[in-house]
């Protein structure tokens, strides 16, 4: 939020902590135009609170990182400027911050204008809700997209609380939650799970209920994006990808598209457009941004009918030839049932003949797991290097399996553990893989085989490059309405190394 031109003013907190000193003494001073930030302040909680000594209300509200707004409500009458230059009262406990204090001339809360003693106006924009934000986030990593044994989504939380302030993290500990209170977040943004196995409950006597006690006490919602992280597009590999500097890059095993079925079916001529209108208002022939799709191709339909049928051409026991359609629509698989049936309740024929076909999935898809792509020509002893400069240091570093010689130029990797895939990197053409949590034997059998070198990293370190990522995504969605941060705790099991 930028500083508005014209007078503001400066109020003194002898303690940020107590609401009762709120009011108590205050004097209002001009202290100039030049608009003064406002710092850290200790205490306050975030600037969310709202207070009203006397029923006059004073709002509390954040503009950014450790900064906040006083928005005296409806109080004009209190704002008459001093001399010009006059001296400012004490700050004291705030840490010699200052507060910016806006006045409210409007009486629409929701819209408030503002006013800067020179008949300038402006206005504050809402704040998210939580439902907000997560809408946007589950629309970039959409929750059913998850492996079924994952537990994403929102955890704790009011969808209506407004979020002014979002925190991330890779892991849900007591720590990160410490630091999501202090900081005073709405929101924190995990990706690994809280509660990945399902509990009894969370008393504050174990380390999750903890966890989850000390973001309720702070007001603080709880958000886990995991594997619908992984594999989505601005997701945990292909962050891990452009921290390594890939291009060119595509999924290493790519996702499964929808899956599609193609039916066939034989329909006399003069009934063959009545049939595909069923077929595409069923749901069939919907091809990205066009619908009733199909494909006819014409022929001689031959049959005969034997006792105990009713045929509506041709009679019993006698061949017939029958000027036909051949009509093939795709559709989704899950409505397969759904229009079969209608064609089949619309099909002039008795006993129609059609064929159902399962398409096999292109494996084009642009989302998937972990990616591969191209560095320029290195080797892998400096590449490992290089890799261990745009990472996160932890003490675990970077473990190199391979001629530290080789050439490398196609890079393999997956964020977080990833020695689930080294059969599908063993049949590609990468120099090298990088992921994390490698075991002794696989990885071991896996360099035996002559085939990619490998490259071992801290799974924290991989998955915190995902951070900054959906930070900035996020930012740009909701722009100055929300503060953002991403932490640099650790929380790599793997502290020292001896």
């Amino acid at each position: 939020m930028g500083s508005l031109p014209g007078s503001h003013f400066v109020r003194d907190y002898p303690d940020p902590s107590a609401a009762a000193y709120v009011e108590a003494d205050l004097e209002l001073q001009q202290f100039g135009t030049g608009g003064d930030r406002v710092g850290p302040l200790p205490g306050m909680g975030g600037g969310r609170a709202t207070v009203t000594p006397g029923g006059e209300g004073l709002l509390v509200l954040p503009v950014g990182d450790d900064e906040v707004a006083v928005l005296a409500l409806d109080r004009a009458e209190q704002l008459e400027p001093e001399e010009p230059g006059g001296a400012v009262d004490r700050v004291g406990a705030v840490g010699e911050a200052l507060l910016e204090l806006f006045v409210a001339v409007g009486r629409d809360r929701d819209r408030i204008d503002l006013h800067d003693g020179h008949g300038a106006d402006s206005s504050l924009t809402p704040m998210p809700a939580l439902s907000d934000v997560v809408s946007l986030l589950h629309g970039w990593y959409p929750p059913e997209t998850a492996d079924s044994w994952d537990a994403v989504g929102l955890v704790h939380g009011d969808p209506d609380q407004p979020v002014a302030k979002v925190l991330f993290a890779v892991d849900p500990t007591l720590e990160v939650a410490q630091e999501a209170a202090a900081w005073g977040a709405d929101l924190l943004v995990v990706h690994h799970p809280l509660f990945l196995k399902p509990v009894h409950g969370f008393a504050a006597t174990t380390p999750k209920g903890r966890t989850l006690a000390t973001l309720a006490g702070a007001g603080c919602a709880l958000l886990t994006a995991h594997t619908n992280a992984d594999q989505a597009l601005g997701g945990v590999s292909e962050a891990m990808a452009t921290a390594l500097g890939l291009t060119d890059v595509a999924p290493l095993l790519p996702a499964a598209g929808l899956a599609m079925d193609k039916l066939v079916v034989y329909v006399p001529v003069e009934q063959a457009e009545q049939l595909r209108t069923v077929l595409a208002d069923a749901g069939a022939g919907r091809l990205g941004d066009y619908d009733n799709a199909s494909f006819s191709t014409p022929g001689t339909g031959r049959f005969r009918p034997l006792a105990g049928a009713n045929p509506t051409i041709g009679e019993v026991g006698r061949t017939e030839a029958v000027a036909e359609e051949r009509i093939e629509a795709v559709l989704p698989r899950r409505l397969r049932a759904t229009v079969v049936a209608a064609m089949l309740a619309a099909h002039p024929y008795e006993t129609p003949a059609y064929d159902v076909v399962e398409l096999a999935d292109p494996g084009l898809g642009e989302t998937g797991t972990g990616r591969i792509g191209n560095v320029e020509p290195t080797t892998l002893g400096e590449f490992a290097a290089a890799v261990a400069a745009a990472l996160p240091q932890t003490a675990h570093g970077v473990r190199v399996g391979g001629d530290p010689d080789r050439a490398v130029r196609r890079v393999a990797l997956c964020g977080g553990a990833g020695d689930f895939l080294l059969d599908t990197v063993a049949r590609t053409d990468a120099d090298v893989y990088v992921t994390s949590d490698l075991r002794h034997h696989p990885a071991g059998e896996f360099l035996e085989r002559g085939g990619p070198a490998l490259l071992d990293v801290a799974h924290w370190a991989a998955e915190w490059t995902w951070l900054p990522m959906v930070e900035r995504r996020l930012r740009a969605a909701l722009g100055d309405t929300v503060g953002t941060r991403v932490s640099t705790i650790c929380t790599d099991p793997w502290q020292h190394r001896i």
